[in-house]
């Protein structure tokens, strides 16, 4: 078999595994539902991408040729390359993190796979093959879908969205929701094949009920808005056969009515009360979710403003989210790293120019469905349909490994339909001397491909399992410490996530340490935060994180250090500030912690927690009309949940208050457990600080009654109580 052959044989192998990505699960990762399918398609890439550079060499065929798409997306990348270069944290822009895995080395990869696809599957039984496995991998995906739904696979999410192999409903919903399409395009094209067509009519349905019970609004919406544009494009099109476009008009009055009858009936107990109908049911302009993202969009138009031609660069909304943040986002996600609108995401990443670019590039993608003659009118209104509804999805949500993918399949697609005379007529001929080729090119290419997964793969993956057996021993703290110490000594863009994890969990780990293990891992975990802050000196989440850390293990001066930092970066966001009250309480400061405080609550005084912490700061200070005052306005489920708003009256001596709430919150625990027996020695306690020690002695004896277990512990309290001791305290 001829070399150019076996490398042919290597590239189609690759591009067919590709569909088959949204399965590979490696439970051995942080983030195993994202880091284990980024890391095996870039593998694959690298692999298919080298031997394709060979191929294209040998033969011209393979080599790119020139076409609207093709231009389009070398200037896109082009930009982004730019933005991230010259971007606020060109690393992290760069690398991304195991959370996400995007960054301007995903986009290569994803470049790389558009030249690699595009040029190498020629001719539409090739791409017909491509496109069919990859229905049948979404047929895999609703086998899986329905043993979640009925209860046999775990939805890994948690709550009742379906959620496949993706670990986010959202990203299972975007891929049914191409498949969806692919599905109804293959129904036309194959529609005088009965054997073939009746398969797709069962699947499309199939496909809907996953993607339904993902409960994606945004994707259902997307669905329908591309229906409808597909029937609206077949009535325009289609205006000599009537049969095909009155169908069309029905479907879309169809849908206009099926959208207004579910309106006037959204607030019916059936559609409120369903946990699927209930969220799209709940759309609307006051909906929390919605006012949240009008509260998003407008920080990124903010950051947009900021630096308007190149962005901020990949993967850094994160610190445009910090800087204008919105104290009414106080119930929301804390720290957010997308805008979830693709018009704002490119605005942010790559600037006006960035956004024009990948817009552009659209826009061609529709314009070559359109415009390719190899399509029917029905086959063309469909595909465009399909990216319509993909546009509505991103408008809403955001991309993933799997929806880039597709949709970088689809690039190539046209693409491919595009350049196919030009490769045709450039077939066998070789672009240089084949000698050179063999034994020159192809020896560097096999040597810049091991380099390329060993660099970019294999050392992230290593620091990425090494992550794993840290958390896994977090109980054993001087092991932990060394996987630690092992995670971040790869050198990797893995390092930020692990020294995050560290500072969070060093005091518990420290806990049950050794004074010298303690002492270690303490120290350890600060330097190391310390290292990430000179890598990213703009982020104010990794300033709160190490402002926390010190102020858990009672070092309130260096406390006071990084949390004024953070307000730097992030001068409106309350937990940045209440951080702040908590060092000065430590430092029993407590003018200057209840100012702080004040701060906080005064940003959004319709923060439940922030007023009470206010409350527990006035006490702490004195001032107890104050006090007493934002108390009042807790309601009784604050009180039941709030340990803070108990210590505020404890610490304002109000012990008939501390009583009433944990009698209140024993008559919410009707459970005998140790969880409700201690709730009632709190309340002997309560009895013993009011100075009714019969009744802290009554107390004790309804826990030892309904908790035998304690019996004798607690006729010790009672035989001291009876001496005149008080062995329980507040």
């Amino acid at each position: 078999m001829k070399f150019k052959t076996i490398l042919r044989y290597i590239v189609l192998a690759g591009i067919f595994v590709v569909p088959f990505l949204p399965f590979f699960v490696a439970n051995s990762m942080y983030f195993p539902f994202i880091s284990g399918k980024n890391f095996a398609f870039r593998i694959i890439i690298e692999i298919i991408f080298a031997c394709w550079l060979i191929l294209a060499l040998s033969d011209k065929s393979y080599a790119p040729k020139k076409s609207p798409i093709m231009w389009a997306y070398s200037a896109f990348m082009a930009i982004v390359i730019l933005a991230d270069i010259f971007g606020v944290n060109p690393y992290r822009s760069f690398w991304s993190n195991y959370e996400r895995m995007e960054g301007l080395i995903a986009h290569l990869h994803f470049f790389a796979y558009f030249l690699v696809l595009g040029s190498t599957l020629s001719g539409q039984k090739l791409w017909d093959a491509f496109w069919k496995t990859s229905i049948g991998a979404s047929l895999i995906m609703v086998v899986y879908g329905f043993a979640q739904l009925g209860g046999v696979a775990a939805i890994h999410q948690g709550g009742v969205r379906l959620d496949g192999t993706f670990g986010n409903a959202a990203y299972l919903a975007v891929y049914m929701l191409f498949n969806i399409f692919l599905s109804a395009y293959y129904l036309a094209h194959t529609w005088k094949k009965p054997a073939e067509r009746w398969i797709y009519m069962v699947t499309i349905p199939l496909q809907f009920i996953i993607l339904f019970y993902t409960a994606t609004r945004g994707s259902l919406l997307g669905l329908l808005g591309g229906v409808f544009l597909s029937a609206v494009l077949l009535v325009i099109a289609e205006r000599k056969r009537k049969k095909l476009r009155n169908i069309s008009i029905g479907i879309g009055a169809a849908l206009i009515v099926l959208v207004l009858v579910f309106i006037a009936m959204r607030n019916v107990p059936f559609i409120k009360n369903n946990e699927v109908l209930g969220r799209f049911a709940s759309i609307s302009l006051h909906d929390k979710t919605t006012e949240s993202r009008f509260m998003i969009w407008n920080m990124a138009w903010q950051g947009v403003l900021e630096r308007p031609v190149l962005g901020w660069g990949q993967e850094n909304f994160n610190l445009v989210f910090n800087k204008f943040y919105n104290p009414k986002m106080y119930d929301q996600e804390q720290w957010f790293d997308r805008t979830h609108n693709i018009v704002f995401d490119w605005l942010i990443d790559a600037g006006f120019l960035g956004a024009i670019g990948y817009f552009a590039l659209f826009g061609l993608i529709i314009y070559g469905i359109w415009k390719t003659k190899q399509f029917s009118s029905l086959e063309k209104s469909i595909l465009v349909g399909m990216m319509a509804g993909y546009f509505v999805h991103n408008f809403f949500v955001f991309d993933n490994l799997v929806s880039y993918i597709i949709y970088f399949s689809i690039a190539g697609w046209i693409y491919s339909l595009q350049t196919e005379e030009k490769r045709a007529a450039a077939a066998g001929k070789p672009m240089m001397n084949m000698e050179v080729v063999n034994y020159g090119l192809a020896p560097v290419a096999a040597v810049a491909l091991i380099l390329c997964v060993y660099f970019l793969n294999t050392r992230p993956i290593q620091a990425n399992e090494t992550l794993i057996q840290a958390l896994q021993n977090e109980k054993d703290p001087q092991t932990s410490l060394m996987y630690y110490q092992k995670a971040i000594g790869y050198g990797t863009f893995g390092s930020g996530e692990a020294r995050e994890r560290l500072v969070i969990d060093a005091p518990n780990m420290a806990a049950n340490a050794s004074a010298d293990v303690k002492s270690q891992v303490l120290s350890y975990a600060a330097s190391q935060m310390e290292e990430q802050i000179k890598a990213a000196p703009n982020d104010a989440r990794y300033e709160l994180f190490l402002a926390s850390f010190y102020d858990g293990i009672g070092d309130y001066d260096d406390a006071l250090v990084h949390v004024n930092r953070a307000l730097e970066e992030s001068p409106k966001k309350q937990a940045i500030l209440i951080e702040k009250g908590v060092a000065y309480i430590g430092k029993k400061d407590y003018q200057d912690a209840l100012a702080a405080f004040k701060e906080a609550y005064d940003l959004e005084p319709d923060y439940t927690d922030a007023k009470t912490i206010y409350a527990a700061g006035a006490a702490y200070a004195g001032d107890k009309d104050l006090a007493m005052s934002l108390l009042s306005g807790l309601s009784d489920q604050d009180l039941l949940t709030d340990d803070r708003a108990l210590g505020a009256y404890a610490q304002l001596g109000d012990y008939d208050k501390v009583l009433q709430i944990y009698q209140l919150r024993l008559a919410n625990h009707p459970e005998k457990d140790d969880a409700r027996a201690q709730i009632e020695l709190s309340i002997a306690a309560t009895y013993m600080q009011l100075g009714r020690k019969t009744d802290a002695i009554a107390a004790l004896q309804q826990i030892a009654s309904e908790s035998p277990q304690y019996a004798s512990q607690i006729q010790q309290y009672i035989d001291d109580i009876k001496a005149g001791k008080n062995p329980v305290q507040q």
